[in-house]
């Protein structure tokens, strides 16, 4: 992400110059969007700069990611780890909403339980999410309830060296 004043932040993905074709290189002038998994905000803050009128969605430090239990893994201590995590994700966001100064608002719940205040949104992105939950057909259903037209899902491909090299020929052009 590049913020006024900081230049580029690093981060895992650089989606910066692929953005549009990330999200299926659809129109997204006044459109209303439920940017779902918004992390540190930047594709809401992406959706935002080609025209579309955001609100984020993302799971709140306070709340408990989706974790498998298996013999041998202190799930209280990866709890722990987790909601401080979300935590930074979560102040990650504010500070680049307010540096871009971004009018989106920022709706915290988990994916499985979408609240109603948001209202019916023209479209709904996920980000990466799915990946991420025990029971994903069952948060894309949520979103679904709140998508009038569409929603967009992107989720990463198997980090294998076919994919990566298509993903980096992808990713350097315009």
């Amino acid at each position: 992400m590049e913020l006024p004043g900081e230049g580029v932040i690093r981060g895992e993905w650089d989606l910066r110059r692929g953005v549009q074709r990330y999200l299926g290189g659809a129109d997204w002038q006044g459109v209303q969007v439920l940017a779902v998994g918004a992390a540190s905000g930047f594709l809401s803050f992406s959706l935002e700069d080609l025209g579309a009128e955001v609100i984020s969605f993302d799971l709140a430090g306070t709340h408990d990611w989706d974790l498998v239990p298996r013999a041998g893994r202190d799930l209280e201590a990866e709890r722990r780890h987790w909601r401080e995590h979300g935590q930074r994700i979560t102040n990650a966001y504010w500070y680049c909403h307010e540096r871009l100064g971004s009018p989106a608002r920022l709706v915290h719940s988990t994916a499985y339980e979408i609240p109603e205040a948001p209202g019916q949104m023209d479209v709904a992105s996920v980000g990466c999410l799915l990946m991420h939950l025990r029971d994903p057909l069952r948060a894309l259903e949520r979103v679904a309830q709140r998508a009038r037209e569409r929603i967009v899902v992107v989720e990463v491909l198997p980090w294998h060296s076919y994919h990566r090299r298509r993903f980096e020929r992808w990713s350097t052009r315009g």
